[in-house]
C-alpha cells in the first residue's frame, strides 16, 4: 500500500471559498476534489438540478476546475473515475423521486448514465479499474 500526504495539497484553493462545499473526497490516485455550489442545500423539499464546480488538486498541486450541469444530488458523494470521468451519488432515495441516484460523467462533463444502488450510500469509492 503506498501513503500519500495530505497536508500539501489537500486544502481548497483560496479562490474558491465563496462557494458552499457540498462534499470532498481524496481519489485513489492521490487526489484531493470537492464538489461545490452556489449556496447550500436546504433541508427537505426537492431539489432542483443544479451546477456545480469540481476543484480537483493532484498531489503536485495542479489545480483542475470542472463544470458539471444538471446534478441531482441532495447530500452528494463524490469520486474520480481513472480517465478523468466523475461519478456523483445521491446519499439517500426518496420513493417518489427518480430511483438513479448515481450520475456518472465524462471528461467533456456530459452526463453519460446514471443508476441506482439502493438507499442509504455511506461511501463511494472508485478504484482504479473504474469500478464502483
Amino acid at each position: 500500500m503506498q501513503i500519500a500526504v495530505l497536508v500539501p495539497y489537500a486544502h481548497l484553493p483560496q479562490a474558491h471559498h465563496d462557494r458552499h462545499i457540498l462534499t470532498s473526497t481524496v481519489d485513489v490516485f492521490g487526489a484531493a476534489h470537492w464538489l461545490l455550489a452556489e449556496r447550500a442545500p436546504q433541508p427537505g423539499g426537492d431539489v432542483p438540478p443544479f451546477d456545480a464546480l469540481v476543484v480537483s488538486v493532484d498531489p503536485g498541486g495542479n489545480v483542475e476546475l470542472t463544470e458539471l450541469s444538471a446534478v441531482r444530488a441532495h447530500w452528494p458523494h463524490l469520486d474520480r473515475l481513472p480517465d478523468g470521468g466523475l461519478v456523483v451519488a445521491t446519499s439517500r432515495v426518496r420513493r417518489y423521486e427518480d430511483a438513479n441516484q448515481v450520475q456518472v460523467f465524462d471528461t467533456l462533463c456530459r452526463e453519460t448514465s446514471s443508476f441506482s444502488v439502493r438507499d442509504a450510500i455511506k461511501h463511494l469509492l472508485v478504484d482504479e479499474a473504474s469500478r464502483i
